[in-house]
């Protein structure tokens, strides 16, 4: 796998993980869910919902993606596959 592919699959990875842990968190739709997940993963900040109305739980969710869509993280994931795959 190249870089491309594996930057790639982290977002979608990552972004079908937090949607899925919000809609557990809370009553809201799939695609609101999904949509609220890419946007905090990619550091965007837009929502379809009231975020002031969410549970502590699901905006846990939404700060760690923030943080793991952070461009450190999101750099150093593709980096350390690249490094572990030369030895």
């Amino acid at each position: 796998a190249n870089y491309w592919t594996t930057h790639m699959t982290f977002f979608i990875v990552v972004s079908f993980l937090g949607s899925a842990c919000l809609v557990i968190a809370e009553d809201c739709s799939y695609i609101d869910a999904l949509f609220i997940s890419t946007s905090a993963l990619t550091a965007t900040g837009l929502t379809t919902l009231d975020f002031s109305k969410f549970n502590a739980y699901a905006q846990t969710i939404v700060l760690l993606e923030l943080v793991i869509g952070g461009h450190v993280m999101v750099y150093l994931y593709p980096l350390s596959y690249r490094l572990l795959s030369l030895y």
